[in-house]
């Protein structure tokens, strides 16, 4: 009896700290990460703005699906996760090579996001700098992004984009 009253304790300790971390922090975020990438602007544009090449360097994503589509430009697309986890994407700005702005949402989550993308060369090297605006209404995911980082979302969008340079890089050898 005891076990489960120290299993108890500890389940409603964890949720408690999840929902206090989501009340005391802020709902809107604002947050900035620069990065230099060893290759032209133009081949780092090609795999930010490629959705369809999304599927081959984003991590656990297991379908996409285009709902938007104007000619070549794809406007908005939704990305199909593990676990029932869609992300809804809409294309704001595209002013090739300098800057992308998408508005991303998940329902499940009540997050939405936007994303904003600003590309320049800096000598040989691409600068990329991600800004991210977010606003999240759901207390527990709130507290759940706290607690692990809330800047965990720019720095995945950063390994993706430096996993998809690193396999155009291969493919082209």
């Amino acid at each position: 009896m005891r076990i489960f009253y120290s299993t108890f304790l500890f389940i409603v300790l964890c949720f408690g700290t999840i929902f206090v971390a989501g009340f005391v922090s802020d709902p809107e975020y604002r947050d900035s990460k620069s990065t230099l990438f060893d290759d032209k602007i133009e081949n780092v544009w090609s795999v930010m703005t490629d959705v369809e090449g999304y599927i081959d360097n984003k991590k656990n994503i297991q379908r996409i699906e285009v709902t938007d589509k104007y000619f070549n430009t794809i406007n908005s697309w939704d990305e199909f996760y593990p676990r029932g986890e869609v992300y809804s994407f809409e294309l704001v700005t595209k002013d090739s090579p300098n800057l992308f702005v998408l508005n991303i949402s998940n329902k499940n989550r009540e997050i939405d996001r936007t994303l904003e993308y600003y590309l320049s060369q800096n000598g040989t090297n691409t600068k990329l700098t991600i800004t991210e605006i977010s606003n999240s209404n759901h207390l527990f995911w709130r507290g759940v992004e706290t607690l692990l980082g809330r800047n965990n979302f720019i720095e995945r969008e950063l390994k993706w984009i430096r996993v998809g340079l690193f396999e155009e890089l291969i493919d082209n050898v």
